[in-house]
């Protein structure tokens, strides 16, 4: 099964698990969403989240991102899948 990655903004490599992406909704469109709205309509089965933070919170659990914008806005129906050591937000 096809996978796309990583959702959204892992644009470096050098502190990409603390780099906190914040753009702006038209660089969001025009810029970083097309690809994943390409895979999408090419029936990609999953997305990987990145392992950036974006607007303060982990990509990962960014639910304005994945259920707001993933989900909602790109119409996916597939599953979203996560990096496996990136750890979780709201755990200690």
């Amino acid at each position: 099964m096809p996978l796309s990655q990583h959702v959204i903004g892992n644009e470096q490599e050098l502190n990409r698990k603390t780099l906190n992406v914040d753009m702006d909704n038209r660089a969001l469109h025009e810029l970083y969403l097309w690809p994943f709205a390409d895979a999408i309509q090419a029936d990609v089965a999953s997305l990987m989240c990145s392992y950036n933070k974006f607007k303060g919170k982990s990509a990962c659990e960014s639910d304005e991102l994945l259920n707001g914008i993933v989900k909602q806005g790109l119409e996916f129906q597939g599953y979203i899948v996560r990096i496996s050591d990136e750890p979780l937000d709201n755990l200690s």
